[in-house]
């Protein structure tokens, strides 16, 4: 059984106040929701929790998170200084329609910089697709592991966009030897 730990906060570089829940024991693993809502659609990832101690982090401005100064701090390409904020700390719907402009504001996506940047990235990476998803078809997230020096891409059968959900047991098989 998994254990889930209290609600807490940590401030991003800006000063912003974020907030972040815990699901599990072990090593852990930072999680961020697939757009500009509150990580709590998560839940313990299928059972990954099991494994893993996760880190469900709420992107500015969602769930328990403040809201920036700054409505530009939205943009997707922050999340990444928010994230590590987090690591350095540590050694569902939107509620705020400012977050979900912000989030894909203009100058968030550079195609250019981010395929340097993830070609430029040496750490193992998993994609995981559903096999009926939608929204992130799996040939798509094969190109998207393609972009990675050690990508690699799994596309669980039977799952559609929460493959977490469709089948928590095939999820945690495939997810759970990758992080080791």
């Amino acid at each position: 059984m998994s254990t889930f730990h209290a609600p807490a906060a940590f401030h991003a570089p800006d000063g912003t106040r974020l907030a972040r829940r815990t699901v599990g024991d072990g090593e852990p693993l930072i999680c961020l929701p697939g757009g500009p809502t509150d990580a709590g659609y998560l839940g313990d990832l299928g059972g990954l929790a099991g494994h893993r101690r996760l880190i469900l982090l709420d992107p500015r401005g969602t769930g328990g998170s403040a809201r920036p100064e700054e409505a530009a701090s939205y943009r997707c390409d922050r999340q990444v200084g928010d994230a590590e904020a987090r690591r350095h700390h540590a050694a569902g719907q939107p509620g705020n329609a400012e977050a979900v402009a912000g989030f894909a504001a203009e100058g968030a996506f550079d195609p250019a910089a981010t395929r340097a940047a993830l070609a430029g990235f040496a750490r193992p990476v998993l994609l995981l697709a559903g096999e009926f998803d939608l929204n992130s078809p799996p040939a798509a997230v094969a190109s998207g592991a393609e972009l990675f020096p050690r990508g690699a891409c799994v596309v669980q059968p039977g799952a559609g966009h929460y493959p977490w959900i469709d089948d928590p047991d095939r999820f945690v098989a495939a997810v759970a030897p990758f992080l080791g």
